[in-house]
């Protein structure tokens, strides 16, 4: 796992005086193990696209030959198409492989969300001033101590050449999903401060007893994670495009600098 992820982790635990790492339990590693595929789609993504591409570069060459083209010329074009291929099916994988982990992200920033409301639920039971911890902070902490670590920890026992690149991806989702979706919570939280401050003309509130405050404070945080909920897939758009940005450039490079030679073989060995 990488640091600022461990760094992110301790400073929220520090924050709240909460161990997240408790609340890990056998069901709760399943639960995300389930939500994600690696071996498959590792292989789906990558693996297949490489063999797809390797099978057009042999058909392309097979063509030159029935050209009559230069033999050390088709062993050339073969070679450095065939280090091509291998780039390309590689990043192409990634992009592809970055879409599908987006939809698993959000699936997992579901069922954390549902962990939010069950924790804050606890806290508010408790009465004590951890009840003043805000939904982001819990958010953040089971995200960064929980979600992310568990992801990791599966990602490598299914998976192992690939177990890095894919962690890497996957985490950085995820990591990207909680930044933008705890800010989103915190500024709603405030929002909803402000305007129960505003509405506070009488002493009504204050007489109510303590179990009506609780369930007053469970209905809202349920309400908040709802709104959360629908707002997800347009941000999982958006996310998508920003973990992916760099393989699509690099995708990009690499066609623009390789089929150049590609064509420079062809001509001279023609």
């Amino acid at each position: 796992m990488r640091k600022r992820i461990q760094d992110a982790a301790e400073t929220i635990t520090q924050e709240t005086g909460i161990d997240f790492k408790k609340y890990d339990n056998p069901e709760t590693a399943e639960k995300i193990g389930n939500l994600l595929n690696f071996y498959g789609m590792a292989n789906r993504y990558i693996f297949q696209t490489m063999i797809v591409s390797f099978i057009v570069l042999c058909s392309i060459c097979y063509w030159f030959y029935t050209q009559q083209m230069n033999l050390f010329g088709i062993v050339l074009f073969f070679s450095f198409g065939f280090f091509l291929c291998i780039i390309e099916s590689v990043l192409i994988g990634i992009m592809r492989l970055v879409g599908r982990s987006v939809q698993d992200g959000t699936d997992l920033i579901r069922y954390l969300l549902d962990l939010v409301l069950h924790l804050h639920t606890d806290l508010v039971g408790d009465g004590d001033q951890k009840s003043r911890i805000t939904v982001s902070q819990l958010f953040c902490g089971l995200s960064y101590s929980l979600l992310i670590p568990t992801i990791h920890q599966v990602i490598h026992r299914e998976l192992s050449i690939l177990a890095k690149p894919v962690s890497i991806i996957i985490e950085n989702t995820v990591f990207y999903f909680t930044r933008s979706l705890s800010a989103m919570i915190e500024l709603t939280e405030k929002s909803n401060k402000r305007i129960d401050k505003n509405g506070d003309t009488d002493h009504s509130n204050r007489n109510e007893d303590l179990e009506d405050q609780n369930d007053t404070a469970h209905i809202n945080v349920a309400q908040l994670l709802e709104d959360i909920r629908g707002k997800l897939d347009p941000m999982a758009e958006s996310i998508g495009r920003k973990v992916s940005a760099p393989a699509r450039l690099l995708f990009y490079l690499v066609l623009f600098i390789g089929l150049p030679i590609l064509f420079v073989i062809y001509k001279l060995f023609l």
